[in-house]
């Protein structure tokens, strides 16, 4: 078992990647978005290379400065990933942390 603690704090409005999940392993997560300047923020989990419109878990969420948006429980298997999006550059920092372990454990 590994544990995951990865954040990315985007300078743009596009989608960002925060994490994948390895091949073989299978993870579960809490993804956490704070704003940094007032933003709507997005979150979403899939497996394609970026978001599809039905991988969205959170959409155009409004967030003030401080502002938090944490979701508990991610379980993922191997090649999800985990996104985050902004509608303000340099407005959020976001992260995911949790525990990988071996896909069938």
């Amino acid at each position: 078992m590994a544990a995951i603690n990865q954040g990315v704090a985007p300078a743009n409005t596009n989608v960002a990647t925060i994490y994948t999940v390895p091949a073989n392993r299978q993870a579960a997560l809490v993804c956490n978005i704070t704003a940094l300047l007032a933003c709507k923020v997005r979150m979403a989990v899939g497996s394609g290379a970026s978001p599809a419109a039905t991988d969205w878990i959170e959409y155009d969420l409004p967030l003030g400065v401080g502002g938090t948006v944490e979701r508990t429980a991610l379980v993922l298997k191997a090649g999800d990933k985990v996104f985050v999006r902004t509608d303000t550059a340099n407005a959020i920092a976001a992260r995911v942390w949790g525990v990988e372990e071996a896909a069938g454990s």
